[in-house]
């Protein structure tokens, strides 16, 4: 049972943000230590309620300090209680970290809706907290609404005026969406007040117009950008795969891997090879993507060992070109345990194809394909259609087309 040795005790002269910040700690370590309901209440009377009465102005800032490391989010709801019932309700830094808990961490909109409503004044902050939340939560269309109010608003001075981080939230709100009109709106805005193309900024322009198919869009922001990350490469071929097909991802990856070499430009990393190996298989370039699946399985690039994420994309790849043989042979040399997605691209390969070509990948299978509704439905269908003699007859296993037994995988 928490103690009041958890903090010292806190009087009302002692407001320096030395104190605040000592006393934020404790809180901290003592509501993460709790173990049962009873305990974290009588917590949070001890150190919120009666430590930290009368309220000091150092004390706003202790309730940022502890939603921000609170690991639980009923812990976030109790301290919400203690923040109004000490009188920092109003106050706007305690308001948009408490707006920030319930958009980010919580994913209750509904509250952070409220919330936001019920602030006596939004700075920039609370607008961009809102709009990420949305994004985040999946809800594009409020995302976008809501970034309309505020360009409306800040036209006429009732608001703030966007910044960056509200731009770049705004963005991905578009992207999801497919709404390249309003992001090209974004894109005249940040022209307008001409400013600089920075990574981040950058990335999130390149990442919408590629997403809604703007290739060309896409490639002038990348071709203006100073500095490039390698999430600004994997959202342009990402882009260039759905838009203009696999053979132009492969083209911007050779690039990518050129400009790295002579000019220090940032190197692939496994989100690239995730995406370049997705472009192989929807364009049927399976001897490419083979290739550069083997180089990640030696080692070739600087990330390390291939994820569960490249091989489930490998076993797709190989599924869908019919080579159901060589896709079982990929998931038998995995040296870790197969997901559910290589599960149910092995099925998925399996159903496709008919006659002999099941019954390597289709035994296989059987043994944690069905652990998910898709997989167990897929399962399903492929016993049906397929004699039993066959799933479960006896063959040598096929030879991996490279040798990957020896690689470590990564989650």
């Amino acid at each position: 049972m928490p103690s009041s040795s958890l903090v010292p005790p806190l009087r009302p002269s002692s407001s320096s943000s030395s104190s605040s910040a000592a006393v934020a700690q404790r809180i901290i370590h003592a509501l993460n230590t709790c173990t049962s309901p009873s305990e974290l209440r009588r917590a949070l009377s001890l150190l919120l309620v009666r430590r930290l009465v009368p309220p000091s102005p150092s004390v706003r800032f202790t309730f940022p300090l502890l939603l921000s490391a609170l690991s639980e989010p009923r812990h976030g709801l109790m301290v919400h209680t203690h923040v109004v019932k000490s009188g920092f309700g109003r106050d706007l830094f305690v308001r948009n970290s408490l707006l920030r808990l319930y958009c980010c961490r919580e994913g209750d909109m509904a509250a952070a809706h409220q919330l936001f409503d019920e602030m006596p004044q939004r700075d920039v902050v609370a607008w961009t907290t809102l709009i990420t939340g949305y994004k985040n939560c999946g809800r594009p269309d409020d995302a976008i609404a809501r970034f309309s109010l505020l360009m409306e608003l800040s036209a006429s001075g009732a608001a703030p005026a966007p910044n960056r981080v509200t731009m770049v939230g705004a963005l991905g709100a578009c992207a999801a969406r497919g709404a390249v009109d309003v992001g090209a709106r974004i894109h005249d805005y940040v022209r307008a007040r001409r400013w600089e193309l920075d990574v981040v900024l950058g990335t999130a322009l390149v990442d919408m117009y590629a997403k809604c198919g703007a290739a060309e869009a896409a490639l002038a922001v990348f071709g203006a950008m100073p500095e490039r990350s390698a999430g600004t490469w994997n959202a342009l071929i990402v882009g260039l795969a759905r838009a203009r097909g696999g053979a132009e991802a492969l083209r911007w990856f050779a690039r990518m891997e050129e400009e790295e070499e002579e000019e220090g430009e940032a190197a692939p990393d496994a989100a690239t090879i995730t995406a370049v190996l997705s472009a192989c298989a929807h364009s049927g370039l399976v001897d490419a993507g083979v290739a550069i699946f083997g180089r990640a399985a030696r080692g070739g690039y600087a990330f390390g060992a291939p994820t569960v994420r490249h091989y489930g994309c490998v076993v797709d790849m190989l599924g869908r070109a019919g080579r159901v043989a060589e896709a079982a042979a990929v998931v038998r040399a995995m040296p870790c345990a197969p997901s559910a997605a290589v599960w149910g691209a092995l099925l998925g390969a399996c159903r496709a194809c008919g006659g002999m070509r099941r019954r390597r990948g289709g035994r296989l299978g059987c043994r944690g394909g069905g652990r998910t509704p898709r997989g167990a439905l897929l399962l399903q269908t492929l016993m049906m259609q397929m004699p039993t003699r066959m799933m479960f007859g006896a063959s040598p296993p096929p030879r991996a087309p490279w040798s990957l037994t020896w690689t470590r995988c990564r989650m």
